[in-house]
């Protein structure tokens, strides 16, 4: 048996033990109850993270815990700290001292403009999200000038030299897909306030732009950047606005009204390209050997408009305004301005197509490549950026309508008796013209018929 000084001692061991855990669990309590007034905080803040980032709230949660943690054992009154909790975004640990209301909610329009490349300043690296794999990198290395693609003058050789200049055309379509064309009819005044206009736009205030973005490609008048910003692995280096353009009085109305002359000069500009198209399109018909007009209608029948805007860049070599690619419509012209970045794929290596002054580029289509029975090709062809300046390009897109039926001309078949390609409707190409991009795939492989 103990004796009576060894029993006190026991007994005031065993009381003190009783008086730590009672602490112990008072306090454990405690904080899960503070825990829980955080965690309903967060809740109930702009910047919670969606029921599906599992991940994202596993680290909220962790986070909560931890700061939660480092106020409660830091002895701060509970009801003054937790009405003060600065709010953190999902990614970032520790919390900042950003509050809501510094902070565009996930889904506002502040938040959609943040997309944009233009509206990131005092960029000095490439953010990861636009470094591109290093097999399609344009690298370090100069591209080569393209002497090759023809200079046409339109208007001086159209009466006086008219088979001269169809020749021309039907040449230079064959063997590049390319030219530029100069002497054409569109004033030079007109060409410059027109790239001017776009310029003026992208570098507007993001709240002025804010209605007209949209990641619905389905938008009649469409702000965007890159080329599929939610859903591509690899961003572009680039801003878009896109808007139809025939009939104009059915379009104009959507149109930016900031820049204040915008639907005056775009508007200017989309007429005369449409007739300046309509002349190559017959000039086209003669060297295929069609009838007159076979382009009118339902196969000429829409023009979009794409303006293009490619911010400086601190690293050209890690990416690119625009990939590789060939265009899915009838023909494309193009204001490329007085700064460079076109380049063309002639025999598997990049040229760079420099601007020739007041000169349009015209390039042909996928459907034009089909309807000429291989008589006339798409050219592949990328965009790159520069460091040091902006690059603001106007692109007229002449298209069929969704519904028209797209075959080689009947005229080209019987003459040579093997269709190239089977027919389609031209929605059902766009369709696949995406999905094909999107893998890698030659958009007209699937549409061609073996000769086998």
């Amino acid at each position: 048996m103990l004796g009576n000084g060894a029993a006190r001692q026991a007994k005031e061991r065993r009381e003190n033990r009783r008086r730590r855990k009672r602490k112990k669990s008072a306090r454990f309590f405690s904080y899960k109850v503070y825990e829980k007034e955080l965690c309903k905080i967060f809740w109930s803040s702009s910047t919670a993270p969606l029921k599906s980032e599992p991940r994202n709230i596993s680290q909220h949660l962790r986070g909560i815990r931890q700061f939660g943690a480092c106020i409660y054992h830091a002895d701060m009154p509970m009801k003054k700290e937790v009405s003060s909790v600065p709010s953190f975004s999902p990614t970032s640990n520790p919390p900042s001292t950003t509050s809501d209301q510094d902070k565009p909610a996930g889904n506002s329009p502040a938040r959609q403009m943040e997309k944009l490349i233009s509206s990131k300043h005092n960029i000095q690296h490439v953010p990861e999200s636009y470094i591109l794999p290093p097999e399609i990198r344009p690298g370090k290395a100069t591209t080569p000038s393209c002497k090759c693609i023809p200079v046409i003058d339109l208007h001086g050789n159209i009466d006086s030299n008219r088979q001269d200049l169809v020749q021309r055309i039907m040449e230079a379509g064959q063997e590049f897909g390319f030219f530029q064309l100069t002497n054409h009819g569109v004033p030079e005044e007109l060409m410059n306030e027109t790239v001017k206009v776009a310029e003026e736009f992208f570098q507007l205030p993001v709240e002025d732009k804010a209605s007209f973005y949209s990641e619905d490609p389905r938008k009649g008048c469409r702000l965007s950047t890159s080329i599929d910003y939610d859903h591509e692995k690899v961003h572009f280096w680039r801003d878009n606005l896109r808007h139809h353009c025939r009939p104009l009085e059915d379009h104009v109305g959507e149109w930016p009204t900031n820049p204040t002359r915008y639907r005056e000069v775009i508007g200017n500009y989309a007429v005369r390209v449409w007739e300046l198209s309509l002349v190559l399109l017959d000039l086209i018909c003669e060297g295929l050997g069609t009838e007159s007009g076979y382009f009118e209608g339902g196969l000429s029948k829409l023009q979009m408009m794409s303006l293009n805007y490619y911010p400086p860049c601190p690293d050209p070599a890690l990416t690119l305004g625009l990939p590789k690619h060939a265009d899915p419509n009838l023909i494309t012209v193009l204001n490329q301005g007085a700064v460079p970045g076109l380049q063309v794929l002639e025999d598997e290596k990049w040229l760079a197509l420099e601007p020739v002054p007041n000169a349009f580029v015209v390039n042909i289509g996928h459907t034009l490549q089909v309807i000429s029975n291989g008589m006339l090709r798409s050219a592949e062809h990328r965009v790159v950026t520069n460091a040091y300046v902006a690059r603001a390009t106007v692109t007229s897109f002449i298209q069929p309508s969704n519904d028209s039926l797209i075959r080689p001309a009947t005229v080209l078949v019987d003459r040579c008796s093997l269709p190239l390609y089977r027919p389609f409707r031209y929605e059902e190409f766009l369709r696949t013209y995406v999905k094909d991009a999107q893998e890698g795939k030659p958009p007209l492989q699937q549409y061609e018929i073996s000769q086998t």
